[in-house]
C-alpha cells in the first residue's frame, strides 16, 4: 500500500473541504469521493490541536477520522502505514482567506516537506476550488491576530457566512470542488539522517510549482478562468 502525504489548500475560515470531501464521503457526489482516491481505513487527516482539548469536537473529530497535528503524532502514523491529511497553511492560512480571493500559505511551512524526506513519501499538492468562497472574512486587526495563532495556535477569525442573522451558516450554492495533482517524489535518503537544508528547499519549490499546475490546469473548469493563486 503506498502512502501518500496529501497537501491540500485553502484553509479557509472553516476548512468546510477538510470536513467534507476528505473525511465524510458521504456528503460527496458518488465516485468523486476522496475516499474513492485513498480509502480512509489507510489514511488520517491532520487537525487542530485544539479540536482535541474540546470534549464534542474531538469525538467528532476521531470519528471523522482525524488525529492531532502534532509531529510526534504524524511521525506515530506514518509509522503504522498510514497515509496523512493535511490543510499546510494553518491558522495563518485560516486568517488570510478572503471571499473570491485564492491564497496558500506555504513558504515557510516544511514540516510536512521534512516528513515526505525523511519517510520517502511522495507528497500530493490538492486544491479546493469555493472553500474561500463560503464566508466573508474582516482584515481588522490582522497582524495581532497572526501573532496570536501562531503563539497559542487558534485563529481568531471574524467572519459572516450567509448573513448576519446566520453568521455561522455558509454562503449557500457554493459548490467545493477539490482537484488533486500528480505525487511529488522526494530525493531518498536514509530514514536516520536528518534531510539537508537545500533538499528541503527543493522539494518545497517542487511541491509549489505542482500547487500552480493544480490550480492553474483546472481553474476555468471549476467556475474560476480569471483566478490568480498567490503564494506567500
Amino acid at each position: 500500500q503506498q502512502q501518500y502525504i496529501f497537501a491540500s489548500h485553502p484553509h479557509g475560515v472553516a476548512s468546510m473541504h477538510h470536513m467534507g470531501t476528505m473525511m465524510l464521503p458521504a456528503v460527496c457526489e458518488k465516485g468523486k469521493a476522496f475516499e474513492d482516491l485513498s480509502p480512509q481505513m489507510n489514511r488520517r487527516e491532520l487537525a487542530a490541536s485544539i479540536l482535541f482539548k474540546i470534549p464534542l469536537l474531538r469525538d467528532l473529530s476521531v470519528m471523522a477520522g482525524a488525529v492531532d497535528a502534532d509531529r510526534k503524532v504524524a511521525v506515530r502514523m506514518l509509522k503504522q502505514g498510514k497515509s496523512l491529511g493535511i490543510l499546510v497553511g494553518g491558522e495563518q492560512e485560516q486568517l488570510l482567506s478572503r471571499y473570491g480571493e485564492h491564497t496558500a500559505f506555504i513558504k515557510s511551512r516544511k514540516g510536512f516537506i521534512k516528513l515526505a524526506l525523511r519517510f520517502n513519501i511522495p507528497v500530493v499538492p490538492c486544491y479546493c476550488f469555493g472553500e474561500t468562497d463560503l464566508y466573508h472574512q474582516s482584515g481588522v486587526f490582522l497582524g495581532f491576530r497572526q501573532w496570536f495563532a501562531k503563539k497559542f495556535g487558534i485563529a481568531l477569525t471574524i467572519a459572516v457566512g450567509r448573513s448576519w442573522l446566520f453568521p455561522f451558516l455558509p454562503i449557500a450554492n457554493v459548490k467545493l470542488i477539490q482537484c488533486v495533482g500528480e505525487p511529488i517524489y522526494p530525493k531518498k535518503i536514509k530514514e536516520t539522517d536528518k534531510p539537508s537544508v537545500e533538499e528541503i528547499d527543493e522539494l518545497l519549490d517542487a511541491y509549489i510549482n505542482g500547487l500552480k499546475s493544480v490550480f492553474n490546469e483546472n481553474k476555468a473548469a471549476c467556475g474560476y478562468p480569471n483566478a490568480q493563486l498567490k503564494i506567500v
